[in-house]
């Protein structure tokens, strides 16, 4: 299955949203760019077309706030590093703002 032309959230180090993401035999096998992705498709994949809607990983805990993982998607890490200057920050939320 692949899911394409969406926000995927990896949860991975960097908090990374990606446009797709393949899975295979219940296991996810790749994520990026919906045009990467899409070159995983096969005659028998299921392709869903995510229309920019956004999609989590499955959630096991017991005690979780999805509203809280959701927000994450929004925040600018203005921590140093990576920011070296104030000056830097407008840039990020510009650049944020295009996501």
């Amino acid at each position: 299955m692949v899911l394409g032309n969406g926000k995927v959230v990896t949860f991975d180090a960097r908090n990374s949203v990606v446009e797709a993401v393949a899975v295979k035999s219940g296991t996810i096998v790749a994520t990026g760019s919906s045009t990467h992705v899409m070159k995983m498709v096969g005659k028998r994949t299921e392709v869903v077309d995510l229309g920019g809607k956004t999609v989590l990983p499955g959630l096991i805990d017991t005690h979780t706030h999805p509203s809280h993982a959701a927000t994450r998607t929004y925040e600018i890490n203005c921590h140093s590093p990576p920011v070296r200057r104030i000056k830097e920050i407008p840039d990020m939320v510009a650049a944020k703002s295009r996501d």
